[in-house]
């Protein structure tokens, strides 16, 4: 990452980036005591192989910001959850050891500390209104954040043509694990020259 990049993606500055560009379609901070509700809602939605509670209360405590909610009536219909890694937590994904389901918080960006990478913990929507959403809100934060490589797995057959087709991730390169990714606009840039 050059020095001009550098401003773009401190964490206070990505914080309130996401927030400012996610707001206009209908992305809020999910408050921590929401938490709960917001993951039994999307584990009604993807299963129950996703992370705590805790996990995520835990994690989005740590970096201050990450979790976003759709809300219709006052009630969560839908989420996209982050978790910013940094450099440690990078390379525990490039390398498929990192566990979305129990992060360890060593890999996990602190709230003063710019993130490496972001991992998305997941996406759901319980409706249309709501992956709308969800979707317009995942290209905000990518034009947010150009210069930090997004990585994701998905937890079903839906999610992963959700990411690969409307989302364009693609698959990073030697994963045993289906890891998907956005390339960095720089490693892209160098990639494609």
């Amino acid at each position: 990452m050059g020095p001009s990049t550098a401003l773009k993606v401190d964490k206070f500055d990505l914080g309130q980036s996401l927030r400012q560009a996610l707001a206009p379609v209908g992305l809020v901070d999910a408050p921590l005591e929401t938490l709960g509700a917001v993951r039994d809602m999307a584990a009604g939605l993807i299963g129950e192989g996703i992370a705590s509670t805790e996990a995520l209360t835990s994690v989005c405590a740590h970096t201050g910001y990450g979790i976003y909610l759709a809300r219709e009536e006052g009630l969560p219909t839908g989420v996209v959850a982050l978790i910013m890694l940094n450099a440690r937590g990078l390379a525990a994904v490039k390398d498929d050891s990192f566990d979305p389901l129990a992060p360890d918080l060593a890999l996990v960006a602190g709230p003063n500390e710019a993130p490496a990478a972001v991992y998305s913990w997941g996406i759901a929507a319980a409706t249309r209104e709501a992956a709308k959403a969800c979707v317009q809100g995942c290209w905000e934060m990518r034009a947010e954040a150009p210069f930090i490589p997004f990585f994701v797995r998905a937890a079903t057959e839906a999610g992963r043509r959700l990411l690969t087709e409307k989302l364009r991730f693609v698959p990073y390169p030697g994963t045993t694990t289906g890891l998907l990714w956005w390339e960095r606009a720089d490693d892209l840039a160098r990639r494609t020259a």
